[in-house]
């Protein structure tokens, strides 16, 4: 990408953002193992979870449509990363626990994903990491009061 001699820096970066989102997704979503990107990530968000989270919850977190999270927890209950639990209190709500398999394919991939992290950041200081973090976070509640 190149900067227009014209463009404002805090554009340069907003670009540079988008374009990074963009890249870094594509490297989420590719398959590994044989399971899709978005069944990864879904399994991870649910091995992250400290309880078995309801579909609701799940589908929070995730920032996708119940329907959507569903379907793809389907997929993963019959390859058997997963279990569909009914409620004890609340009968329309749906549990969702990995199972043993579930569990150690996440681990694999939060390995995966550990060392990729490391080399992205590899040559960045500590310092830099952080600053940016801020500058993010900053833009985030800035783009929360606008919308």
């Amino acid at each position: 990408m190149h900067p227009n001699p014209t463009d404002s820096t805090q554009r340069q970066l907003l670009r540079s953002l988008s374009s990074f989102s963009i890249r870094l997704k594509f490297v989420e979503r590719q398959s590994f193992l044989g399971m899709s990107g978005r069944q990864l990530l879904l399994l991870a968000s649910l091995c992250s979870f400290d309880h078995s989270p309801t579909l609701t919850e799940l589908s929070e977190a995730n920032g996708a449509s119940h329907q959507n999270i569903k379907q793809i927890l389907l997929k993963l209950e019959k390859s058997g990363h997963i279990k569909l639990l009914a409620h004890e209190t609340d009968s329309r709500a749906l549990l969702v626990e990995p199972t043993e398999k579930g569990l150690e394919f996440s681990e694999l991939y939060e390995a995966k994903m550990d060392q990729f992290v490391a080399q992205l950041f590899d040559t960045i200081p500590e310092e830099d990491v952080e600053t940016c973090q801020r500058v993010v976070e900053h833009l985030r509640e800035g783009l929360n009061e606008l919308l």
